[in-house]
């Protein structure tokens, strides 16, 4: 596993300096929009599509059909995916406080409580968009694949918006939403996780 994680590391590696840049470009847009912890979000989900990208690269390498030769297990490769994701996601989400408090800093005014939504978003939407997208990686082509990426995306910001909503309206009307923020980021994580449990098993069993 170590070995399969070194080399998707490698591929992101590669990307790194468009990653910097978009990451300026960003990062500046959303600090004077928004919030700079809006960071948080944007550097997450960045990082964590890097995961579903690699496998686009290592089909077009054909490095699947290699990995077949190795002493691996197709379930092995799989799930290294969903572990990079996690790893990628988690980086970006500290990456994103730490460039946040640095924004804020330097506008003179750090507000550690606004953090709390931000981070419950970036969480949301790194994990539940990916128990989709990393199955239809393996699935899809490379233009189908972009397309059930975006379609992920939006619906995980639809069910978030939604989910609010309705807790604010007939849950917490006016009491604190950081348990409904909390709940809708461990929502994420529970089919991240459902997702990491069932489709490794049954995708190495499709055909390379």
């Amino acid at each position: 596993m170590k070995g399969l994680l070194l080399k998707d590391f490698y591929i992101v590696r590669s990307s790194l300096l468009i990653l910097a840049v978009t990451f300026l470009a960003v990062g500046v847009a959303l600090s004077f929009l928004i919030s700079p912890w809006a960071l948080v979000v944007a550097i997450a989900v960045i990082f964590s599509f890097q995961a579903s990208a690699t496998v686009q690269v290592d089909k077009a390498s054909q490095w699947n059909r290699f990995a077949a030769t190795l002493p691996l297990s197709r379930r092995q490769v799989i799930s290294s995916k969903y572990l990079l994701t996690a790893i990628l996601g988690a980086g970006g989400i500290l990456l994103g406080a730490a460039v946040g408090l640095v924004v804020m800093a330097f506008q003179g005014q750090v507000d550690l409580g606004g953090l709390t939504p931000y981070l419950c978003l970036a969480v949301l939407l790194v994990f539940l968009p990916s128990s989709v997208i990393l199955p239809l990686s393996f699935v899809l082509d490379e233009e189908k694949s972009i397309v059930g990426n975006v379609l992920a995306y939006l619906a995980s910001a639809g069910l978030f918006a939604g989910f609010i909503l309705l807790v604010r309206r007939f849950l917490l009307p006016e009491g604190d939403m950081t348990a409904a923020l909390a709940a809708a980021a461990l929502l994420g994580l529970l089919a991240f996780a459902l997702s990491w449990l069932f489709c490794p098993g049954k995708l190495s069993k499709r055909d390379i």
